[in-house]
């Protein structure tokens, strides 16, 4: 079960035609919490497809965080926009972190203008990423019947054996460019180029089985499990795409065409050897 509530508190001013000032506050509560299963869930070999959460994998948790958030928007001419926002924030169970974005548009004529950004971004891991813990059955090639695998909960001493880090934040880098069009017989549209560079994404491991003599795999078979995985910050990725939107507005019909190409590519991966 997973809940959050977020407050918030905004402030927006403009001065003058060519200025206009936004600030403001977050603060968010979160809760994750797995209950354990029936007993019989996990009586003998257990349930098929997911056996109950044990007591010992059952548990709650929580964190909260604060932002402070700002931004400024300058008109320099008719034709000529610049924007700038900050936003910090501190997680109770994470640490803090602050990113940035800036962005302008400089007008063409009445009806097209070019545009473009570059910004930071991060996300910091989800309570569900840190702190779950569980053992379900999977299917394995050569096996005629299902197997079970256990996920370990990460920064506890199991998964910090294994040479696995406590989680932090992905972060990314993003630059978008593009341009917006129209004419006088009611056609219109847009089209941006984007990349986006993430930086330590979080994913799980491949499932971990140890050498066939390893003390890891007979530990393994004496709690009758095939192996185990855990989150991780396994690795960064790019992905570049193209956005277009076309519109057509008719007296009574209006029709739109929207599209989307992207391609993501693996830059880096960590790799866990035991």
């Amino acid at each position: 079960a997973f809940s959050n509530i977020i407050q918030n508190a905004d402030l927006t001013k403009s001065f003058g035609d060519k200025v206009s000032f936004s600030a403001g506050m977050e603060y968010k509560t979160e809760k994750f919490e797995e209950f354990s299963g029936d007993p019989f869930s996990r009586y003998g070999a257990g349930s098929d497809s997911f056996a109950g959460i044990s007591k010992d994998e059952a548990g709650d948790r929580d964190r909260n965080n604060l932002a402070i958030y700002s931004g400024v928007d300058v008109d320099f001419s008719e034709d000529f926009l610049i924007s700038l926002a900050g936003r910090y924030e501190n997680f109770s169970d994470f640490g803090t972190n602050f990113s940035w974005k800036a962005a302008s548009r400089y007008k063409l004529s009445d009806k097209s203008a070019l545009r473009a950004s570059v910004s930071t971004g991060f996300r910091a891991p989800s309570l569900h990423q840190k702190y779950l813990s569980n053992t379900q059955y999977i299917i394995v090639s050569g096996s005629d019947e299902p197997l079970l695998q256990r996920t370990l909960q990460n920064g506890t001493p199991a998964v910090r054996a294994l040479g696995i880090k406590d989680l932090f934040a992905e972060t990314s880098q993003n630059f978008t460019a593009g341009f917006t069009f129209g004419n006088n017989n009611d056609f219109s549209g847009s089209v941006d180029f984007y990349t986006i560079n993430v930086d330590d994404r979080i994913l799980f491991t491949s499932q971990l089985k140890g050498a066939e003599d390893s003390d890891f795999r007979q530990n393994l078979e004496k709690d009758g499990l095939n192996s185990v995985q855990a989150w991780i910050n396994a690795g960064n990725t790019k992905t570049t795409g193209l956005d277009f939107v076309l519109n057509w507005r008719g007296d009574n019909l209006d029709l739109g065409l929207i599209g989307n190409f992207n391609e993501t590519t693996i830059e880096s991966l960590s790799l866990i050897h035991i």
